[in-house]
């Protein structure tokens, strides 16, 4: 599951940067602009992640999405080493819908993007608007840190009653 939304959050955030380099004029080869308002397709989609660059993903502004990042690889650690930390591994997962707040009222609207990825219906005001990255992003992980915490959560509880 951890390594599910490690490649959604991948997947988003080669995008968001590439279409950060996309020009405005930019247009795909059957000259379909991909402007504010234009619909995106499927070539539009492509050109922004052949715009990707490297040292636009370290810009200040995306710390709390390497934060995010950062939260896949310390969770995935902290499962890997498991026996060491039962008991703070439910805590860990719990925690992660507090430092990402925005993963509850965002999963109300996620399915809205991901009706528009899938009917190409969304145009760059869909991106640049919003905040693109939380809305798919954060969701994806508050869900996946929630299952993974009632995984958790009811194991030890079960190990804990067959002790007593």
């Amino acid at each position: 599951m951890i390594a599910a939304s490690a490649i959604v959050w991948l997947i988003t955030f080669v995008f968001a940067v590439g279409l950060e380099y996309t020009p405005y004029d930019t247009k795909d080869s059957f000259g379909r602009p991909m402007g504010f308002n234009d619909q995106f397709t499927l070539e539009h989609y492509s050109i922004a992640v052949s715009n990707f660059r490297l040292r636009g993903a370290f810009d200040r502004e995306y710390w709390y999405q390497w934060t995010l990042f950062g939260m896949h690889l310390l969770g995935a650690i902290l499962l890997w080493v498991r026996p060491r930390m039962r008991l703070m591994l439910p805590t860990f997962f719990g925690l992660q819908l507090l430092l990402f707040p925005l993963a509850i009222p965002c999963a109300l609207v996620l399915p809205i993007y991901v009706g528009g990825l899938f009917t190409l219906s969304l145009d760059r005001e869909d991106f640049v608007d919003m905040p693109f990255l939380n809305i798919v992003v954060q969701p994806t992980w508050g869900l996946v840190s929630f299952a993974i915490f009632c995984l958790l959560f009811t194991r030890t509880r079960r190990s804990e009653a067959a002790i007593h």
